[in-house]
């Protein structure tokens, strides 16, 4: 996770083996019409025991966000 202050929160992937990081896109939920969520100010970030990766943003108004890897 990263980013800048002013800027979307980012995921990055690191290889451990090749020392190479790999840039996984913007933390963003999409459904228009309805709503667009952008994730800014990451506040916590864990996985649960099937895999699900759980983001929290840690703004005034904030969002937890759930990434499912399969």
């Amino acid at each position: 996770m990263g980013g800048d202050q002013d800027d979307m929160a980012r995921l990055f992937s690191y290889d451990p083996a090749t020392g190479a990081y790999q840039i996984l896109g913007f933390v963003d939920v999409n459904r228009r019409p309805y709503y667009t969520w952008q994730a800014y100010v990451i506040g916590a970030m864990v996985t649960g025991l099937d895999g699900t990766i759980y983001i929290g943003e840690s703004e005034r108004i904030s969002k937890l966000y759930l990434f499912y890897p399969w």
